[in-house]
C-alpha cells in the first residue's frame, strides 16, 4: 500500500474546578499579561490508531478547558467529570495516517498555542519509573513506541529482543514533538557492552549480532531533564523511509520515485556506494503527483518545519506493508524538469551538463564531495539559480560558485568567477519567527553569451546519515510569487529592554481587537502589493483586512469582538491575493508558533515552527479592558500637503492609573509613531498631522492606533464575580448547615438511647422484638442524616475556601499590555493645481 496525504463553543462553569486547586498557586504569582490559555505539554504524547487513551494536560490560565481541537479530524479529546485534573479522553480514529498533528486546548480563556502529538500504528507503551540502569531496563517487544520523560542526570532505558541479521529501528522522537530533548541514543548488549550509538538525534539501524536481548539507553546530550524532556521512543522492524530519489516531484506528473530505507516491501539491497554505513534498500515506485495550483502551493506535512522552510511546499509520503506503515516522508515541488546528479562530477573536467531550465536532484554523498554542473547561457537571459538543502531538512552548509569559462585567441581555457554565494542575502522573519537559513541563491543576469558552470559544496564537511544530505539545484527563469505566515501576538508590554521572547495565542475578549502578524516571503523579485483578507470568522467577529505594500515584508491584520460575540475557538484562513504585471495570486497563510519562552534572544535559540493551522478563539464572557477607535469613520479623505486632525476615541472598562502614551502608526513615514499623551482617565485625543511635513504621498495609507498602558482590573471579570456570589452563599448557608447538623447529632444521639432501651426490653419480653425493630430503623435514619449533614457542613466549607481561593486569584491587580485600534484609512488625493489665471 502506498500512501499520499492530502490535503464550538464550551460550556463556561466555576464549579468545574476541582483543577483551579492545581494551578492557584502558579496563577497567583505576579501577572503581567490578562490570562490566554498557553499548553506546555501533552503526556503521554501520542497514541496508536483506532484507540482511545487518557492525555493530561498542563500549562497555565487552563480553567474550564473541556476539549483538545487537533488539527486533523480523527482525532478527538474530550474532557469528562470522571477525569482528574487536566485530563483528557483522547479517541484516535482507524483512518488516522501516522504521523505528528497540532493539539491545542480549549477552555475559558480561549484556544491556547499547539502541542504536537504523534500518531502510530504500533503497540503504544507508557515508561515505567525506575528504568534507569541497564539492570531495571523496561522491556519492551518490537514494533512498539514508547513515551516517555528523562530526568536530570539519568539516562532511560529499555530492554528489546532482536535476532541475527535483522534490521531494526531506534528512533527518539524528540523536537519533531515539541520536545526540549536533545536525545542521545546508546545501543547495548544485555550484559552493558556498547554496540552502537546516535548522539544527535535521528534514526539508529541496528542489526543484532546474535540472537538475544539488547538495551537502548536515551539521555539528554546535556544531561537535563524534567516535564519538558518528553519523547516517543519507536523500536520497530516495520517499513522505514530514510530518503527518496529524487528529492522533489513534478507537479501533475506520474513521477518514479526511488525508495532508500529499511524493512520495505519488495525492496532490493542498494550498493554501499562507499559510504560507511550499511547499504540500504531500494525501492521504486509510481506516484501521481497534485498539479492543481491550489495543491502545489500548499505544504501538508506532520513533520516540524522550522521558519527557514516557509516557502517550501510539498506533501506527505508514506509506504505500507504487512508490517505496518512507514514513517511520512516530505516531497517537495519541484520548480522546473527534474535531472538527478551523476557522479562522478567531482571535478571542472566532469562537470555534469545540464540542459536549462532544470532542476537537480542531488546530495553530498561523501565528506568533502564536489558536485560540477556545466550549462550554456546566452546574453540577456535571466536565470534563478538557488539551493534548496537545508530548507528541506538537510544537515548541510551549502555554497555555491557560478564561473564562466571561454577560449582565448590560442585556443586556451580562461575561467573567471562570476559570482560565489554562501548564504541568501535576504533574510526575513521576526524575532520570534527568525527565517534566515543558509541555502545560497543567486539571480543571474547573462552579460555575455558563453558556456557556464558552477560549484556546489557542503561547507559543514562532515561525515552524516544517508539522506541527510541531499539537496534540489534549480536553475530555472524568475517565477515572482509569495507566501504568507500569520503569527499570534504577545500583548503582554514586555519590560524596558527586554529581550524575551513569549509563546503566544489568540483571545479575542468582548470589545477587543487583536492583531496578528503576518510575514510575507517574497520569491525572485516579487514586488506587487498584497491583501490581506480573512475567511471563516465567527459571528460578531471582523477584519478590515490588511495591505503589505509592494516593499514590504510584514502587517499587523486587526480582528475586532462585537460586544454581542459569544464564546467560539478554531481555525480561520488568512487569504493573500495580488494582481498585477507578475501574476495574479491567491495563496494562504500558513500558521506559525513559538514552542518555548526564550529569556534573551540574543543568547538563545527562538524555538518556533510552523502550525498546522490558524486559530483563534473568541470570549464573550471576558471583556476588553479598553477599546480604541480612530476616525469617526473607517476612511478619512484628505488632499496632499495639508494639516488634518484625526480624532481618536477611548472605550475604558478598567482602572488605569497614570498618563499614557497613544500613537498613531502604521506608516513608514510617522517613524515610530505619532504620540499623544494622555491622563488615565482621557476617553478622547486629536492627532494633529501635517502631510506636507511627512511627505504623504497622494494614495491610500491604513492607520492604526496603539497604546501600552498598566491598569487594574480582576482576572476574569466573570470569574470573579462567580466567586464572589458562590463564597457568599457559602458563608450565608455555614449556620443553617450546622444548625441542621448539630439537631442530627441530637436526633442521632436520642436515637441510640431509644434503641438501647428497645434492645434491653427485648431480652426480657419477646413481645417487643416490633418495638426493637422499629428503633433500629429509627436509629439508621437518624444515622444517616446525620453523616448526610456533616458532608453537606463539609462540603460548604471546602466550597466557602474554593471560592475564597477564587476570589483571591481573580481579585483586581495590575496588568500591562499594548491594545490596538483596527485601522483607518487615510485618503490622501493629489493637490489640484493652482489656477494661473489668478494672482
Amino acid at each position: 500500500m502506498i500512501r499520499r496525504m492530502c490535503p464550538p463553543s464550551w460550556t463556561p462553569s466555576w464549579r468545574v474546578a476541582p483543577c483551579l486547586l492545581v494551578i492557584l498557586a502558579a496563577i497567583l504569582r505576579a501577572q503581567a499579561q490578562l490570562p490566554v490559555a498557553r499548553l506546555e505539554t501533552l503526556f503521554p504524547p501520542g497514541g496508536r490508531v483506532g484507540s482511545q487513551l487518557i492525555v493530561t494536560a498542563a500549562g497555565a490560565d487552563l480553567e474550564e478547558v473541556t476539549r483538545i481541537d487537533f488539527s486533523h479530524p480523527g482525532l478527538v479529546g474530550e474532557h469528562r467529570s470522571t477525569n482528574g485534573p487536566g485530563q483528557f479522553v483522547v479517541s484516535i480514529a482507524s483512518n488516522v495516517p501516522p504521523g505528528n498533528y497540532d493539539a491545542r486546548l480549549v477552555g475559558r480563556f480561549g484556544i491556547s498555542n499547539p502541542r504536537a502529538f504523534g500518531v502510530s500504528d504500533l503497540i503504544e507503551l507508557v515508561q515505567v519509573p525506575g528504568n534507569t540502569s541497564i539492570q531495571t531496563a523496561f522491556p519492551v517487544a518490537t514494533g512498539s513506541c514508547v513515551s516517555g520523560r528523562v530526568t536530570a542526570g539519568h539516562s532511560d532505558t529499555y530492554k528489546f529482543p532482536g535476532k541475527a541479521g535483522q534490521h531494526v529501528s531506534l528512533q527518539c522522537v524528540a523536537s519533531e514533538i515539541d520536545s526540549r530533548l536533545d536525545p542521545v541514543l546508546w545501543i547495548h548488549s544485555e550484559v552493558g557492552k556498547e554496540l552502537t550509538r546516535m548522539r544527535r538525534g535521528g534514526v539508529v539501524d541496528f542489526v543484532p549480532p546474535q540472537d538475544g536481548n539488547f538495551v537502548v539507553r536515551i539521555h539528554d546530550s546535556l544531561n537535563q531533564g524534567g516535564d519538558a524532556f518528553f519523547y516517543r521512543l519507536i523500536i520497530s522492524t516495520g517499513p522505514h523511509i530514510s530518503f527518496l530519489t529524487p528529492a522533489s516531484a513534478r507537479p501533475g506528473s506520474n513521477q518514479i520515485f526511488t525508495v532508500h530505507g529499511r524493512n520495505l516491501p519488495g525492496a532490493v539491497p542498494q550498493s554501499s556506494q562507499g559510504r560507511n554505513e550499511a547499504p540500504l534498500e531500494i525501492l521504486e515506485v509510481h506516484l501521481d503527483v497534485p498539479g492543481e495550483e491550489t495543491a502545489v502551493s500548499q505544504l501538508k506535512t506532520s513533520a516540524r518545519i522550522r521558519p527557514s522552510g516557509v516557502g517550501v511546499d510539498g506533501f506527505d509520503f508514506q509506504i505500507g506493508s504487512s508490517n505496518g506503515i512507514s514513517n511520512p516522508r516530505l516531497i517537495t515541488y519541484a520548480t522546473a524538469p527534474i535531472t538527478l546528479e551523476k557522479e562522478p562530477n567531482n571535478s571542472a573536467s566532469s562537470a555534469q551538463a545540464l540542459t536549462l531550465p532544470t532542476e537537480v536532484s542531488g546530495d553530498f554523498s561523501t565528506r568533502g564531495d564536489l558536485d560540477w554542473f556545466s550549462f550554456d547561457a546566452k546574453k540577456g537571459e535571466v536565470w534563478q539559480i538557488e539551493v534548496f538543502s537545508q530548507r528541506i531538512g538537510a544537515l548541510t552548509d551549502p555554497t555555491l560558485l557560478l564561473q564562466k569559462v571561454t577560449l582565448n585567441e590560442k585556443g586556451e581555457q580562461k575561467v573567471a568567477d562570476v559570482q560565489e554565494v554562501n548564504d541568501t542575502d535576504s533574510i526575513w522573519g521576526a524575532s520570534e519567527f527568525k527565517a534566515g537559513h543558509g541555502d545560497p541563491a543567486l539571480r543571474f543576469e547573462v552579460a555575455e553569451s558563453a558556456p557556464y558552470r558552477l560549484l556546489l559544496r557542503d561547507q559543514g564537511n562532515q561525515t552524516r546519515e544517508t539522506g541527510t544530505r541531499q539537496y534540489r539545484l534549480s536553475l530555472r527563469p524568475p517565477a515572482p510569487d509569495f507566501r504568507l505566515v500569520a503569527i499570534p501576538v504577545a500583548t503582554a508590554t514586555p519590560a524596558k529592554d527586554s529581550k524575551e521572547i513569549k509563546v503566544a495565542a489568540s483571545l479575542l475578549r468582548r470589545g477587543g481587537v487583536i492583531p496578528l502578524k503576518i510575514l510575507s516571503l517574497r520569491r525572485d523579485g516579487f514586488d506587487q502589493e498584497i491583501q490581506v483578507s480573512v475567511e471563516g470568522l465567527p459571528p460578531g467577529v471582523s477584519t478590515p483586512g490588511a495591505r503589505i505594500p509592494s516593499d514590504g515584508s510584514s502587517v499587523f491584520l486587526m480582528l475586532r469582538a462585537e460586544d454581542t460575540v459569544s464564546n467560539w475557538a478554531g481555525a480561520i484562513r488568512v487569504m493573500g491575493k495580488s494582481a498585477g504585471k507578475q501574476g495574479d495570486h491567491v495563496r494562504e497563510a500558513r500558521g506559525g508558533t513559538v514552542v518555548w519562552n526564550a529569556v534573551n534572544v540574543d543568547t538563545e535559540a527562538v524555538a518556533s515552527r510552523l502550525a498546522d493551522n490558524v486559530s483563534i478563539a473568541v470570549s464573550g464572557e471576558e471583556i476588553a479592558p479598553l477599546t480604541l477607535e480612530l476616525g469617526e469613520n473607517p476612511t478619512f479623505q484628505a488632499t496632499a500637503g495639508a494639516k488634518i486632525k484625526i480624532p481618536a476615541r477611548l472605550i475604558r472598562r478598567a482602572e488605569f492609573a497614570g498618563n499614557t502614551k497613544l500613537r498613531l502608526t502604521g506608516h513608514p513615514l510617522l517613524g515610530a509613531g505619532k504620540e499623544v499623551e494622555l491622563d488615565g482617565k482621557a476617553t478622547n485625543a486629536t492627532f494633529e498631522i501635517d502631510l506636507e511635513q511627512l511627505k504623504f504621498p497622494a494614495g491610500d495609507h491604513p492607520l492604526h492606533l496603539e497604546m501600552s498602558a498598566t491598569f487594574q482590573m480582576p482576572r476574569s471579570v466573570a470569574l470573579a464575580k462567580a466567586a464572589e456570589e458562590s463564597k457568599a452563599l457559602a458563608e450565608k448557608s455555614v449556620g443553617p448547615l450546622k444548625d441542621a447538623y448539630e439537631k442530627a447529632k441530637a436526633a442521632l444521639s436520642q436515637s441510640a438511647l431509644t434503641l438501647a432501651k428497645a434492645e434491653t426490653d427485648a431480652k426480657t419480653a419477646p413481645d417487643k422484638q416490633e418495638a426493637l425493630k422499629q428503633a433500629q430503623e429509627l436509629h439508621t435514619v437518624a444515622s444517616k442524616a446525620s453523616e448526610s449533614a456533616a458532608q453537606q457542613v463539609e462540603a460548604n466549607e471546602k466550597q466557602r475556601k474554593l471560592a475564597e481561593e477564587s476570589v483571591k486569584l481573580n481579585a483586581k491587580r495590575d496588568f500591562t499590555e499594548t491594545f490596538y485600534s483596527t485601522p483607518m484609512l487615510l485618503k490622501v488625493s493629489a493637490a489640484k493645481p493652482a489656477d494661473k489665471g489668478k494672482s
